[in-house]
């Protein structure tokens, strides 16, 4: 009888906790096409690999009709997207899930965000912060370049973050020079004027001003005229310009979990600001740093030194947005 009992109490204890642990299983959703499967793999490898309670994870096709209609009678504790098309259909059908959105770009979120005003929308940004961009420029600036200017064209996207970026700059004693792109012209009649008094050219993300019918017009310029392109991205630097701040898909991957637990772990339903990644790496093209006269030093010891710039500027979030709303509204 006392056997009995004792195996009665195990098994009334083991039903308990498995109970208690599907209790406490979030449900999460995964929104993306196929296009980006190699992410989408990625995080649900890296959540899985979560100790437990695991969140439990549901993948949603967006282009297909019947997948994307669950969002519409499921709540979920996070519904996660991959990509813009991703995020502004996840958004025409969320009412009350809390939506992060991946591989967004910082205006692009803006602009999501501001047409739906009542939705509940975070972002890890896909793009850089603009310090740290700066912050490269500055560890590769020669001694005579010191007190020249930066150049920067501002598009209909980028020129949201103007403020931000002479905040930056006059916290490192940089000095920029920038022009305004219309969304009618084209963004290298600008060009000859703005290089013209500029050491550097630094490419912020617009998709008016950067694309792949602008591209070579840009690097060919700033070429004759020996200025180097600082991008904002890794596939321009493997294209001709000099340097770049990125973040690796592994990177992001990574810091997108450790974004996900936060929200799933957090107590309270308000969701945290967006935020650019912590995780980043350096490219640089030692062919054009030769065909600019300039020898660098190799990415490694180039990304020790932002590594270390950052940590001196704990108490200045280094991915700071200034003001959210403001960067909404604009």
């Amino acid at each position: 009888m006392v056997r009995q009992l004792t195996i009665f109490f195990f098994l009334y204890t083991l039903l308990f906790s498995v109970t208690s642990l599907a209790d406490e299983q979030k449900r999460v959703a995964l929104v993306g096409t196929n296009a980006n499967l190699k992410m989408a793999h990625r995080i649900e490898g890296a959540l899985l690999a979560e100790s437990n309670p695991r969140p439990m994870v549901t993948r949603i096709d967006p282009l297909n009709n019947d997948q994307l209609k669950i969002l519409d009678s499921t709540s979920y504790d996070l519904v996660i997207t991959l990509g813009p098309d991703s995020a502004e259909r996840a958004l025409n059908r969320c009412v009350s899930s809390p939506i992060l959105g991946l591989l967004l770009p910082h205006h692009l979120y803006y602009r999501l965000k501001k047409n739906h005003p009542l939705s509940h929308f975070t972002a890890l940004f896909i793009d850089q912060p603009i310090g740290r961009q700066l912050d490269l420029i500055q560890s590769i600036m020669l001694p005579s370049e010191q007190n020249t200017s930066i150049g920067i064209i501002l598009g209909p996207d980028s020129s949201r973050i103007k403020n931000i970026a002479q905040e930056e700059a006059y916290e490192r004693n940089l000095s920029l020079k920038m022009v305004h792109i219309h969304q009618d012209e084209n963004p290298i009649s600008g060009l000859g004027v703005l290089i013209d008094n500029t050491s550097y050219l630094l490419a912020l993300a617009d998709d008016h001003v950067y694309n792949p019918y602008t591209a070579r017009g840009i690097l060919l310029a700033t070429f004759r005229k020996k200025v180097p392109l600082i991008s904002h991205t890794y596939t321009y630097v493997r294209k001709g310009a000099l340097a770049a701040v990125y973040s690796s898909p592994q990177q992001i991957a990574d810091d997108a979990t450790q974004f996900i637990m936060t929200i799933l772990n957090n107590e309270d339903d308000k969701l945290p600001l967006p935020r650019y990644p912590k995780q980043f790496s350096v490219a640089v093209n030692y062919q054009a740093a030769q065909s600019l006269d300039r020898t660098l030093e190799s990415e490694h010891d180039i990304l020790k030194k932002l590594i270390y710039l950052e940590e001196q500027n704990k108490k200045k979030e280094h991915c700071k947005l200034i003001n959210h709303q403001d960067l909404i509204n604009n």
